[in-house]
C-alpha cells in the first residue's frame, strides 16, 4: 500500500483551483442574455396591451361619434358614417400610440355591418438590447368591434 506524500496531494488540489474563474464570464453572459430575453418579451407584452387600449379607444370613440344622427332620427335605424369613423379612429389611435412602437401603428377600420365598426392596430416593437442588431422586430396588434348603444341604458 502506497502512501502519497502529502505534498503531492497538496499539489494535485492545487493544480484545480482557479477553474471557476474560468466559468464566471459565461455565467454572466447567460445572466445577461436571459436578462434581455425577459426585458424583451416583458416589452412585447406591453406593447400588445396598448395596441388593445388603442384599439378599444378608437373603436368606442369613433363608434359613438360617427352614427349618422339624421338617418336614425328618420328611420330609428342606427347607421355609421364609415368616413368619419375611420378619421375618428385613426385621430384617436394618434393620441393614445406611445413611444414602444419603432413607427406610429397602423389603422385599418372598416363597418362590419350598418352599425358594427372594426378597428384593427398593428404596430412593430424594437428590442430592448436585440434593437442595434435588428434581431427583434415583432408585429403585435389588436382587433376590436364596437356598436353604439341604442338606448340610455342599452
Amino acid at each position: 500500500m502506497r502512501r502519497d506524500h502529502p505534498c503531492r496531494r497538496y499539489q494535485r488540489g492545487r493544480d484545480q483551483r482557479g477553474a471557476a474563474l474560468f466559468l464566471l464570464p459565461v455565467g454572466v453572459l447567460i445572466v445577461l442574455l436571459l436578462g434581455a430575453l425577459i426585458a424583451d418579451t416583458a416589452l412585447v407584452f406591453l406593447a400588445e396591451r396598448e395596441a388593445v387600449n388603442a384599439a378599444t379607444a378608437a373603436a368606442n370613440d369613433a363608434a359613438a361619434a360617427a352614427v349618422d344622427v339624421d338617418h336614425l332620427r328618420r328611420t330609428g335605424e342606427v347607421r355609421l358614417h364609415p368616413d368619419r369613423a375611420e378619421r375618428l379612429a385613426i385621430e384617436a389611435v394618434r393620441r393614445r400610440a406611445t413611444d414602444l412602437f419603432v413607427a406610429p401603428p397602423t389603422v385599418r377600420v372598416s363597418l362590419a355591418g350598418p352599425d358594427t365598426l372594426v378597428v384593427e392596430v398593428t404596430g412593430t416593437v424594437d428590442g430592448v438590447l436585440w434593437s442595434p442588431a435588428g434581431v427583434f422586430d415583432r408585429s403585435v396588434g389588436a382587433r376590436i368591434t364596437a356598436r353604439p348603444a341604442r338606448g340610455p341604458m342599452d
